[in-house]
C-alpha cells in the first residue's frame, strides 16, 4: 500500500471543492439563463397576441371595406336619377295578355328637384323626420367604419338609420346591385363613401329625389303628385308636413292609413315649431288646415284587379325572400311576372258569374254568355245577392287560376264554412264516421245573460239519432255544435287558424254560435285551407323559405319572374308529378287519413239526399266525387259553396253587404250553389272522374245503421271506413228483437197463440233523444202485453219510463178472483232475454198496493218490470213496464278559474260546473255562504255571480240526476282590491 504525503493530500482537498463550487455557479447561471428565456418567450407571445388583437381586426375591416367596393358598381353622380327601365308586367300564365303594368302609380313622375327649388320648409321637415344631426354630423372616420365593421362580423347589430345609410340603402337595392348584395357591411361602406364624396347638400338633394313616399311614389316630386296634385314646389308648409311625415314608415301614407298620417303631420308640425323652423302663426294656420288629399287612382279598368293585386304583392315576397328589395324592383320597372292566372278561364266565369247575378235579379239587364246553359233558366229572388267573390285554384301545383271579386276580404262570417274543422278535429281524437250523433233542439247559454241560444237546422227540422257521416255530409248544425261543444270550441278554432284560415284567433270570448254567426274570414282564405283537406295534406305551392300554415300570400299566383334582360329570377317548382316528400314546394300538414275521411264524409251525395231530400241538394251533384260544403252564415247576410274534386277546388261567396239578408226561397247554398255547381262543370268538361284513394291504414267493415256498432245480427246494416286500430269494438245495443202478436202489434205473453207469435226488430234510441223520438211519432217496441179478456193484472208504479234507484217500491192492481198467486220480475232492456224474480210468489188475498220492493243495487240503464198472475186454473196474465235505473251519483268539479280576484277590476264572475253523469243530469243547484243563488237545469252547467266587494266566500255546487243521487264540490274566492293593470301580474 501507497501513503500520499500529507502536503498532496490537503492540495486534493482544496481542488475538490473548487470544483464543486464551479458547478454549483454553472447550475445557477443555467437556471437563470432558463429563467430569463421563458420569461422572452412569455413575453413574445403575449406582444404577437396584442399585435394580432389590432392587426388582426383592422386587416379583417380593411378587407371587408374593399370586397365591398369592389363588389358593388361605380357610385353614380349627384343628380344622377335612378335607373328606370320601362313598368313591370304582369302576364296571364301563357304569357300573351298583360294583365297590369306597375312602374308605380306615379312611375311616369321622375322630375329631378334641386335644394334651391324645393321649399326650406320641405328641407327642414326631411331633416326632423328622418335624421335631424345630417348637416352636423362629421363623416364616419376609418377607425369608427373599422370598428362597426368588426362589430357587424361578430354578429352585433349595426343599424344606423341615418340618411346616407338610407341613401346606400335605396341607390343600391337589387337589381342595379347583384342579388343579396346589400349586406349590412356593404350598407355601411356605400353610406361611408357616399359621405366621403359627396358633399351633404348633395346628398340631401339626392335623398329627397329618390327616397320612398308609398303606394310606389318614389321621389318627393312624384309624391307630391301622386298624393297632392301638384308639383313638390309649390308645397304648402301643412302639405310638406304630411309628405315629410311619410318615409318613415311609408305604409302610413294617406292613401292607405288618412287618420294616421294626418297626426304624424301633425305631430311634425309641432317638431317644426319646437326646433323654431317656423313661428306660432306659421303652425296654427297649418294645424288648422286639413290637406286636401287626392282619391285613390281607379284601378276596375284592368284586367282581374283583385287577382293582380294578390300577384303583384306576391312577387314581392320572392324578391324579398331572395335577398332583393321587391317593392324597390316593381317600381324602377323592367321586370317581367308570369302568374298562373287562366285568363280564359276567368273571362267566361266572370261573365257567367254577371249573367247568374243578373237572372237573380230580374231588374238587371244581362247578355248571354257562352256556356250559359249551365246556369238555371229561372232563379229570380224576392232580395238577391248584391255582391260575389269566387275563387278556383289547381289542387296539384296549389295554384291559383281564377279570381273574382273581393275574395280577398276578412269580412264575411264562416257559419257552415267551420264544420268541415269540427269533424276534422273530431276524427284527430278517435271519432269516427259511424259515430252516433244527436239531431235534437237544444238549449244553450247565450251571449246574454237570460237568453238562450237554441241552434235550429236551415229547414227547421230536426232528425234525431244519425251517423256523424249523414250529420257531416248534409251540414246539420245541431249536431256540429254538440260535437264541437265535446271537443272545446278554442282548440276547434285554433286548428282552424293553423290551417289557414286565417281571422278567428282574434275572435275573443267566442261562444259556440260561431258555427251559424259571426267571425270574419275571407273566401281566399278558406279555399286555400279547404285546399288541404283535398290534397289530404299536402301543402303545395310554398314560396321560397315560407313555412306551413296561414302566414304569407297564398294560393300560389306567380309562376316566374324575368329582369329586363330575360335573366330568369325566380322560377315556381312544378312538382305535380312528385311525391310531396320528394317535392322542395310540398309539406305534409296531417295524416293522410284524416284528410281522406273529411273528403268521403264531404262527397257522400247519398248521404245528403238521404238527410235533406233530393230536391235541396240537386245543386250539389256534378255527376263526380266532389266534396262540398254549402250553406248560409250570418243570419241569410252570405251565401257559401265551397267544393273540390281531387284535382280542382272551387268556391262561392254571394251576399247582400249591408242591405240585409237574402231572400228564404233557396236550396242549401242558395245562389252560391246555383253558380259553383256551373262552374264545376265548365271547368270538369271532357275530364275523366276522380277519386281520393283511401290510404293503406283505412279499413272498411259493415256497422249498424244509426248506432254505427257491430251487427248484432238484428240491425240493418251498411259499410264504413275507419282508421285501422279505431273500428267499433261493442255489439250493437240499441237494435233489439221482440217477440210480438202479429194481430194486435202487442208485446207476446204466455197466452199468445203460438200461430199469432212473431218477432220484429226497433231500434231503441238513447235517453236524451227520447223526447224528440216521442214527440216525432218515432216507432218504438210496444209497452202493452197482449192480454185476453179482462185485464186482471196491472202495474201502477213506477210509472213507464221512470227513473229509479236505490230501493224501489212496486205498486199495481190485481183482481183477486181466482188468484192463485202471482210473480214480480225484472229484466235488463226492452225485452229482456232472462227474467230475476222480485222477492218469492206470493198467494195471499191481493187487490191492490204494494206488490213487492226491487233492490237495484248494482244495477243501471234501461229495465223492464213484469207483474205475471197465475190463476188456480194455471191459465197466466201479466203486464209489463220499462223504467231507467241509475245507481251512480255524478261527478262535480267546480271551476271558477283564479282562486283570487281583483276587484273592482273584475265585477263579474261565471261558477262554472263541470258534471259528468253516466246517464243524465236533472239540474245543478249553486250556494254562496249556505244561501241558493240559482239552478241550472241546462248544460253547460253555470252561474253567473256579480262581485259586491272585497272579502271571502264559500261556493258550492250540488249536481243531481233524474233519480235524485248527487255530488257536490265547494271552493274559497278571496276578493281583493286590484286595478285592472294588476290583474296580468296576479296571473304570473
Amino acid at each position: 500500500m501507497l501513503y500520499w504525503p500529507v502536503r498532496f493530500q490537503e492540495e486534493g482537498r482544496t481542488l475538490t471543492a473548487a470544483i464543486r463550487l464551479l458547478h454549483r455557479r454553472r447550475r445557477r447561471r443555467a437556471r437563470h439563463s432558463e429563467r430569463q428565456l421563458r420569461l422572452g418567450l412569455g413575453l413574445g407571445v403575449l406582444l404577437l397576441f396584442l399585435a394580432l388583437l389590432v392587426l388582426l381586426p383592422a386587416a379583417g375591416a380593411w378587407w371587408m371595406y374593399s370586397e365591398a367596393l369592389t363588389a358593388l358598381p361605380p357610385l353614380p353622380a349627384s343628380g344622377q336619377a335612378v335607373t328606370h327601365e320601362g313598368p313591370s308586367h304582369l302576364y296571364d300564365r301563357n304569357g300573351q295578355t298583360v294583365l297590369l303594368s306597375a312602374g308605380g302609380l306615379a312611375g311616369s313622375v321622375r322630375s329631378w328637384r334641386t335644394l334651391e327649388e324645393l321649399p326650406e320648409s320641405l328641407i327642414a321637415a326631411t331633416l326632423l323626420s328622418e335624421d335631424p344631426a345630417f348637416l352636423d354630423r362629421p363623416a364616419t372616420s376609418p377607425v369608427t367604419l373599422g370598428v362597426q365593421l368588426w362589430q357587424d362580423t361578430l354578429g352585433e347589430t349595426i343599424r344606423n338609420e341615418t340618411l346616407a345609410v338610407r341613401l346606400a340603402r335605396t341607390l343600391y337595392s337589387a337589381p342595379v346591385a347583384p342579388p343579396g348584395a346589400l349586406t349590412s357591411d356593404r350598407e355601411l361602406v356605400i353610406a361611408a363613401e357616399l359621405e366621403r364624396l359627396h358633399s351633404r347638400e348633395d346628398l340631401l338633394e339626392w335623398h329627397l329625389n329618390t327616397n320612398h313616399y308609398g303606394n310606389d311614389a318614389w321621389g318627393i316630386e312624384a309624391a307630391a303628385r301622386l298624393y297632392l296634385g301638384k308639383p313638390a314646389t309649390q308645397l304648402a308648409l301643412d302639405e310638406v308636413a304630411l309628405l315629410a311625415a311619410i318615409p318613415p314608415e311609408p305604409e302610413l301614407n294617406p292613401l292607405q292609413a288618412l287618420a294616421a298620417a294626418r297626426r304624424r303631420q301633425d305631430e311634425l308640425l309641432y317638431d317644426l315649431l319646437r326646433a323654431g323652423h317656423i313661428d306660432a302663426r306659421e303652425a296654427t294656420a297649418a294645424l288648422g288646415r286639413e290637406t286636401p288629399v287626392l282619391a285613390r287612382r281607379d284601378m276596375s279598368s284592368r284586367t282581374a284587379p283583385e287577382f293582380s293585386d294578390l300577384a303583384l304583392q306576391q312577387a314581392r315576397v320572392i324578391l324579398d325572400s331572395l335577398g332583393m328589395d321587391g317593392e324597390r324592383m316593381l317600381a324602377q320597372g323592367g321586370l317581367r311576372i308570369l302568374t298562373t292566372l287562366d285568363l280564359a278561364l276567368q273571362e267566361r266565369a266572370s261573365c257567367l258569374l254577371q249573367m247568374h247575378l243578373g237572372r237573380l235579379a230580374p231588374t238587371v239587364a244581362t247578355s248571354e254568355c257562352q256556356n250559359g246553359d249551365l246556369l238555371p233558366l229561372a232563379t229570380g229572388m224576392e232580395a238577391p245577392p248584391t255582391e260575389a267573390a269566387l275563387v278556383i285554384l289547381d289542387l296539384r301545383n296549389g295554384e291559383l287560376l281564377a279570381m273574382l271579386g273581393k275574395a280577398a276580404d276578412r269580412r264575411h262570417p264562416p257559419g257552415p264554412l267551420l264544420q268541415p274543422y269540427v269533424y276534422f278535429e273530431a276524427f284527430r281524437t278517435g271519432r269516427t264516421a259511424a259515430d252516433m250523433l244527436l239531431d235534437v233542439p237544444l238549449e244553450i247559454p247565450g251571449d246574454i245573460e237570460g237568453l238562450l241560444y237554441a241552434p235550429t237546422n236551415n229547414d227547421g227540422l230536426f232528425r234525431g239519432p244519425l251517423p256523424l257521416r249523414d250529420a257531416m255530409s248534409a251540414g246539420l248544425l245541431p249536431p256540429s255544435i254538440q260535437l264541437a261543444s265535446e271537443l272545446r270550441l278554442d282548440n276547434v278554432l285554433a286548428r282552424a287558424s293553423s290551417l289557414g284560415l286565417t281571422g278567428l284567433d282574434a275572435v275573443t270570448g267566442a261562444n259556440l254560435s260561431l258555427l251559424e254567426r259571426g267571425g270574419a274570414v275571407s273566401l281566399l282564405d278558406a279555399a286555400n285551407s279547404y285546399a288541404l283537406f283535398a290534397t289530404q295534406g299536402e301543402q303545395r305551392g310554398l314560396l321560397p323559405g315560407q313555412s306551413a300554415g296561414p302566414q304569407g300570400p297564398a294560393p300560389l299566383s306567380v309562376l316566374a319572374i324575368e329582369d329586363s334582360g330575360g335573366r330568369v329570377l325566380w322560377q315556381a317548382q312544378r312538382s305535380a308529378d312528385l311525391a310531396c316528400s320528394e317535392a322542395p314546394d310540398c309539406t305534409s300538414r296531417f295524416a293522410a287519413e284524416l284528410g281522406f275521411l273529411v273528403n268521403d264524409v264531404l262527397a257522400d251525395q247519398a248521404a245528403r239526399v238521404r238527410v235533406l231530400g233530393e230536391a235541396d241538394v240537386r245543386l250539389l251533384d256534378v255527376g263526380r266525387p266532389a266534396a262540398v260544403v254549402s250553406g248560409m252564415s250570418g243570419q241569410r247576410q252570405v251565401a257559401w259553396t265551397l267544393g273540390y274534386s281531387p284535382g280542382h277546388l272551387v268556391g262561392v261567396q254571394m251576399g247582400r253587404g249591408e242591405d240585409g239578408p237574402m231572400s228564404a226561397d233557396a236550396p242549401v247554398g242558395g245562389p252560391a250553389a246555383h253558380f259553383w255547381h256551373a262552374m264545376m262543370l265548365l271547368l270538369h268538361e271532357g275530364q275523366s272522374a276522380e277519386v281520393w284513394p283511401p290510404p293503406d291504414n283505412i279499413i272498411e267493415l259493415e256497422v249498424c245503421e244509426r248506432s254505427g256498432l257491430l251487427p248484432n245480427g238484428i240491425c240493418p246494416t251498411r259499410r264504413e271506413h275507419f282508421i285501422a286500430g279505431l273500428e267499433p269494438q261493442q255489439m250493437d245495443n240499441h237494435w233489439q228483437l221482440f217477440a210480438i202478436n202479429s194481430a194486435n202489434n202487442r208485446l207476446a205473453t204466455v197466452n199468445t197463440a203460438p200461430e199469432l207469435l212473431g218477432q220484429r226488430a226497433w231500434f231503441v234510441p238513447p235517453p236524451e233523444a227520447l223526447a224528440w223520438w216521442l214527440a216525432n211519432d218515432q216507432p218504438l217496441p210496444p209497452d202493452l202485453l197482449d192480454e185476453p179478456g179482462q185485464v186482471v193484472a196491472s202495474l201502477s208504479r213506477p210509472l213507464p219510463f221512470a227513473w229509479v234507484g236505490g230501493l224501489v217500491e212496486i205498486h199495481g192492481n190485481i183482481d183477486p178472483q181466482g188468484l192463485n198467486y202471482y210473480l214480480l220480475e225484472q229484466g235488463e232492456g226492452l225485452n229482456p232475454q232472462r227474467w230475476q224474480s222480485i222477492g218469492a210468489g206470493r198467494n195471499a188475498p191481493f187487490a191492490s198496493g204494494l206488490l213487492g220492493t226491487w233492490d237495484t243495487e248494482g244495477l243501471s240503464g234501461l229495465h223492464s218490470l213484469r207483474l205475471t198472475v197465475v190463476r188456480s186454473d194455471g191459465s197466466r196474465e201479466a203486464e209489463q213496464r220499462q223504467v231507467t235505473v241509475d245507481n251512480q251519483a255524478p261527478s262535480l268539479e267546480l271551476e271558477p278559474g283564479n282562486l283570487e280576484l281583483l276587484w273592482p277590476a273584475l265585477r263579474e264572475i261565471h261558477l262554472n260546473a263541470g258534471v259528468q253523469d253516466n246517464l243524465a243530469v236533472e239540474r245543478v243547484e249553486f250556494y254562496r255562504n249556505g244561501h241558493l243563488l240559482g239552478i241550472d237545469r241546462v248544460w253547460p252547467w253555470g252561474f253567473d255571480w256579480k262581485i259586491e266587494g272585497v272579502g271571502m266566500d264559500v261556493f258550492r255546487a250540488v249536481a243531481y240526476d233524474e233519480v235524485g243521487n248527487q255530488a257536490s264540490d265547494e271552493m274559497v274566492l278571496r276578493v281583493v282590491p286590484g286595478r285592472a293593470q294588476d290583474a296580468s301580474a296576479l296571473e304570473g
